[in-house]
């Protein structure tokens, strides 16, 4: 099955993602002059033997063993074929991060076409900022993130598959969205919340989208297989997170110098514009890991990537651990922001057919006309809360999007070793915000 079998090309469409390929390369391609980094580099490439050799031996070897207590195979066997060609050529590691990128941002132009009935502009826009918004840039620029851009391709690939089976029913395209699946937990565990954006996506678009759970099941089941995988690998480090990040992060952090430039990480042997980011204090009560730290990291973190999102401003490598205080503000704007969203579903949707009525009826109250005479403002209401009502469920869509992409990385369990955020975590969440600024305007 050919390109057109996933998605229909037109002229329109090829212009658009070939503007979409050219902008984000002229803003990504300075990358490509990069080096390596002595931030995970190291533990990826340099002194990695498993991508030394490329046999079958290796590739078994790669495929049954866990790299820094994940599972993350395919990742690794890029990098292993990039050293069998390229050795430790930064040029090409990078290149093959940028093509994945440019990759990625055709794939989320044809899922907002589908999702948007082929509304040319909010796909253009949506994709547009996914190619160069600020926030995407250490993803991007840096080697070791390759499995951002490597998981994201398959999921996507797999959600474009799954659409398509979804509206057409044809087999082959189910089992593709399977393989892509699969290929995309291999490449990051990230990809386990795949199931549940199909969920989303039936449910907030029944008319267009509707299969059995039956189907699903497949795609629960792996991302169950993956999830255990994730807790061995959890499990292996027999330590706390907390301590991992009062001893082992404030000892590290005070040894090396990060030079930060665009929110990506710069060659630590560069002589200017290096600087120790923050400093750890092991008696801060808010690195402690707490039950209520385990409500406020997630709030905290859900509203730390909007607001980065919006507002890109301030980006760093590593950020500094929020204090108590601002976690326990983020609870609070987190429960309220819930709280209005959960409200405007229930007036939105309560007696669905009734709102035109209503102000049918409070117009004719206040004025005296019946409606003959007043057909125009009539239809006028009433293409406004269709309208309304169609927007809201972009929105709603969105922000959940958003979440569930966030649900790996919200550090409901804190087990980051540098920071409870960083940029590269918002790469395929940002796209739910993206569509909804696409559709406002």
């Amino acid at each position: 099955m050919g390109l057109n079998g996933f998605v229909k090309l037109n002229n329109t469409k090829i212009f658009a993602i070939l503007i979409l390929i050219v902008v984000t390369f002229a803003v990504c391609y300075p990358c490509l002059k990069n080096g390596f980094v002595n931030w995970d580099d190291s533990t990826y490439l340099m002194n990695n033997n498993k991508i030394k050799i490329l046999s079958p031996g290796s590739v078994i070897k790669i495929f049954t063993s866990l790299h820094q207590k994940l599972y993350k195979p395919l990742t690794l066997l890029t990098f292993a074929i990039e050293y069998h060609f390229f050795k430790f050529t930064p040029f090409y590691y990078h290149l093959n991060n940028l093509l994945l990128h440019l990759a990625n941002v055709a794939l989320i132009y044809f899922i907002v076409m589908m999702i948007s009935q082929n509304n040319y502009f909010s796909s253009f826009i949506t994709a547009l900022l996914f190619g160069i918004h600020p926030l995407h840039i250490e993803s991007v620029a840096w080697v070791t993130e390759r499995k951002d851009m490597l998981y994201s391709f398959f999921m996507f690939g797999s959600m474009i598959a799954y659409l398509k089976f979804s509206e057409n029913q044809t087999k082959v395209l189910y089992l593709y969205s399977i393989i892509l699946f699969i290929l995309s937990l291999l490449s990051k565990p990230a990809g386990i919340i795949f199931p549940l954006l199909i969920l989303l996506v039936e449910l907030c678009f029944p008319d267009r989208y509707r299969t059995s759970f039956k189907r699903k099941i497949p795609f629960f089941l792996i991302s169950i297989f993956f999830l255990l995988i994730i807790m061995i690998g959890i499990n292996y480090r027999k330590i706390k997170p907390h301590i991992i990040k009062n001893n082992f992060i404030s000892s590290f952090m005070n040894k090396i110098n990060i030079n930060v430039k665009n929110g990506a990480v710069a060659d630590s042997h560069s002589n200017s514009g290096n600087r120790i980011l923050f400093k750890i204090d092991n008696n801060d009560p808010s690195s402690r890991q707490t039950i209520f730290s385990d409500l406020r990291n997630p709030a905290y973190t859900f509203l730390f990537y909007l607001m980065k999102i919006i507002f890109p401003l301030d980006l760093a490598v590593v950020y500094p651990e929020p204090g108590s205080t601002i976690l326990n503000l983020s609870l609070l704007i987190f429960i309220f922001f819930v709280a209005a969203i959960s409200l405007s579903y229930i007036i939105l949707n309560k007696k669905k057919f009734s709102c035109a009525a209503r102000l049918k009826n409070t117009f004719q109250s206040y004025t005296g006309k019946n409606i003959q005479s007043s057909s125009i403002a009539f239809n006028f209401s009433s293409d406004f809360i269709s309208c309304a009502r169609r927007l809201y469920t972009f929105i709603i869509f969105s922000v959940l999007f958003y979440a569930i992409n966030l649900l790996p990385v919200l550090q409901i369990y804190e087990t980051s070793w540098s920071s409870i955020v960083n940029d590269r975590y918002s790469y395929v969440s940002a796209v739910g915000i993206f569509f909804i600024f696409s559709e406002i305007i």
